[in-house]
């Protein structure tokens, strides 16, 4: 055998031999890859919760702004709308030269105006100017009521949110949209008696009235919300004023209420009873009463079958039944302004919006509610109320 015949003999007879340590090299690095793979795995898996969480808290900050900035802008929309047009409202009044002539063309009044000018006719020198007085009373009303409002939404410290409230973004995000949206239709309501010399004295004083008084006491949840702990109070005029309104609604809600089912006003103070209470539960209570109250109000003033004779649009009914945007249009079917009706639907939609908010709060943050964020929820509901019965009685 040549050397050259050795020589690959024995290559062939070494290569046969290295085969088992090749298996084994190619077998020991898989075994050493995946032995790396799973010690970090081992290591990343741990992390992973860590990782999760810091990636959500990075994910919600990102959104807590992007909604805050938002919020502050539709904020600034709502002080604008608000400003503008009380502004234009006292202007309208102010230059309104001949509203006692107006008034005097008794022919042309609503009759609701004429019962309320029927309360300045007393006898003496005042008697001619009864209805003057009591146009320029309730145009007074309007404005001082309308500027209390903007007062109150002016100190919402939107920048500050999430230092000041415990709800959920997206809960306060629906209560303060459906706001926006109030505004927006608040001021093209008030905006509108500026186009007619007569139209506010052609539809009942409610229409008119009634308004300020909605957005004045859903303005004074969300600053009672949202107000720092530590705060300036308000002017003594303001809080004055404030106490003055709320007497009021509270007076002439009673009424409303005893003459509509008297079972209706024992709910009510139900509610009342709740709030003065010391019940770690009572947050719940109020809200499950406020919106048992409102839904049987709502039903007895636009039952099922008078909605149903009155309208056979299929968009007003589910399941058979009206809607509730159905009986609120019900409710106002004979005062014939359409922004007064637009106005009435996004009120009610606010104010719900606010209750739920409230009941959503008690199952997350149990009795986090002060007392007096939830006597200005009551005192909230109460106006809505009000305004809905008194619109209603308008109506008949």
């Amino acid at each position: 055998m040549s050397w050259e015949d050795e020589l690959t003999k024995r290559a062939l007879e070494f290569e046969r031999m290295l085969k088992p340590l090749h298996e084994f090299g190619r077998h020991y690095e898989l075994q050493r890859v995946v032995e790396e793979q799973l010690q970090r795995e081992r290591f990343v898996i741990p992390s992973l919760g860590e990782m999760a969480s810091e990636y959500s808290r990075a994910i919600e900050a990102i959104d807590t702004s992007i909604w805050q900035k938002a919020q502050m802008e539709s904020h600034s929309k709502a002080l604008e709308q608000l400003a503008g047009t009380h502004g234009a409202l006292a202007q309208y009044f102010a230059s309104q030269q001949s509203i006692g002539a107006i008034a005097q063309a008794q022919a042309s009044l609503e009759a609701g105006w004429r019962k309320q000018i029927a309360a300045y006719q007393e006898p003496g020198p005042l008697q001619a100017y009864a209805a003057e007085l009591a146009l320029k009373a309730h145009s007074a009303a309007i404005v001082e009521t309308g500027f209390l409002a903007q007062e109150r939404l002016s100190r919402v410290p939107w920048e500050s949110l999430h230092d000041t409230t415990q709800l959920k973004a997206h809960d306060l995000s629906a209560a303060r949209a459906s706001f926006t949206i109030l505004s927006e239709h608040y001021s093209e309501l008030m905006r509108s008696f500026g186009s007619r010399e007569d139209l506010i004295t052609m539809v009942p004083p409610i229409v008119s009235s009634g308004p300020p008084v909605e957005v004045f006491t859903n303005a004074g949840i969300l600053e009672a919300l949202f107000r720092p702990i530590k705060q300036e109070q308000s002017a003594d005029f303001e809080i004055e004023a404030s106490r003055a309104i709320e007497n009021e609604i509270e007076a002439s809600l009673d009424d409303l209420l005893s003459a509509l089912n008297s079972d209706f006003h024992r709910l009510l103070q139900g509610a009342k009873d709740a709030l003065r209470s010391g019940n770690p539960d009572r947050a719940r209570h109020i809200t499950s009463s406020l919106r048992e109250l409102f839904t049987h109000v709502l039903h007895t003033i636009a039952p099922d079958l008078e909605v149903m004779e009155w309208s056979s649009d299929p968009t007003h009914f589910h399941d058979g039944r009206p809607t509730r945007s159905a009986r609120v249009l019900y409710v106002c079917r004979r005062i014939n302004h359409g922004p007064f009706t637009q106005f009435m639907s996004a009120d009610v939609k606010a104010s719900l919006d606010l209750i739920n908010m409230f009941q959503r709060g008690t199952h997350e943050i149990a009795s986090g509610f002060t007392e007096g964020q939830l006597r200005l929820l009551v005192v909230r509901t109460e106006s809505l109320l009000r305004f809905l019965l008194l619109t209603h009685r308008a109506s008949e």
